[in-house]
């Protein structure tokens, strides 16, 4: 069963806060989450399976303005690293079931896995309760970085480069 926002809200709510995380927390093992891809058929895409990649993490809403901003960079970013071993879950963080994830991923071009969380209880090591949230998982499945939420252009030059570095590893 695919969960809401509104169940992680009150989650998040309880459990974080809305700093980034610190620098002792990265390099920890990554929780594993997955989401029903809704531009996939609703295929399960679990993070464990993505273990030997660089996998950016990418908590939006279709609601979310400074999310709109932030995913054509990714989308950009993904097509230019795909082949290198790069991969991308896309995360909808929604207050419905998620009905119109599909046309909203084909308006945005989004072409790696995007859906909703089969489970909500593992994001909560990720996330700040505010979105945009991007989490960048290194090779060997461990957080390598997880910016303040929001969204920026040097943010995302600073992604790009972490990409480009953790993929040279």
């Amino acid at each position: 069963m695919l969960l809401g926002l509104a169940g992680l809200v009150i989650a998040l709510a309880l459990a974080s806060s809305t700093q980034s995380m610190k620098p002792k927390d990265e390099d920890r093992p990554a929780p594993d989450i997955a989401i029903a891809a809704a531009n996939d058929n609703n295929r399960i895409v679990r993070l464990s399976e993505l273990k030997g990649k660089v996998v950016l993490i990418d908590f939006w809403a279709t609601w979310c303005g400074p999310c709109r901003m932030s995913i054509p960079g990714i989308v950009e970013l993904y097509a230019k690293n795909k082949s290198r071993g790069f991969e991308v879950m896309g995360v909808a963080l929604e207050h419905d079931s998620g009905s119109g994830l599909k046309s909203f991923t084909q308006e945005m071009k989004m072409t790696y896995p995007a859906g909703m969380l089969t489970d909500t209880e593992p994001a909560k090591a990720y996330t700040t309760g505010s979105i945009p949230q991007m989490v960048l998982i290194d090779k060997r499945g461990n957080i390598s970085w997880m910016p303040q939420a929001g969204f920026s252009p040097d943010m995302e030059v600073e992604l790009g480069t972490r990409v480009d570095k953790l993929l040279a590893e």
